[in-house]
């Protein structure tokens, strides 16, 4: 009787096990269709021009309030991303050091790196390969 009920709970682990393992292999199948599908969507919007440039972006007041909110939050921005640096008390301080920087920008991964992110992600959520 005893190692019945033993046998069934270790069916129902291995069971489990087997669920969250494929549940895993889900996640990462569709992620990375989803990331082939960004893929794709911004090739064809980089093939029609359709992408802004961050050059193009004119570095003003109302870039940085439509981006940032503030000029504090603007500032915090900044310096998390280019360090210490002497933004100055005004707009018009901030917006001469901002241009000297340029524009913060987000790093691009490429499909791989972003299936390699996604890989690692779920190595530590406990996912063996």
């Amino acid at each position: 009787m005893v190692l019945n009920e033993l046998k069934q709970i270790s069916n129902d682990l291995r069971d489990s096990a087997e669920r969250y393992d494929n549940a895993f292999k889900n996640v990462a199948l569709i992620a990375a269709e989803e990331l082939v599908k960004e893929k794709r969507k911004i090739k064809i919007d980089a093939d029609n021009n359709q992408l802004p440039s961050t050059s193009s972006l004119d570095l003003d007041k109302q870039h940085f309030i439509a981006k940032y909110g503030n000029l504090k939050n603007a500032k915090a921005a900044y310096l998390k991303k280019y360090g210490k640096q002497k933004y100055g008390r005004s707009w018009s301080d901030f917006i001469a050091v901002a241009r000297t920087l340029g524009v913060a920008k987000q790093q691009t991964l490429t499909l791989e790196e972003r299936i390699t992110k996604i890989e690692n992600f779920l190595v530590t959520l406990g996912y063996q390969p």
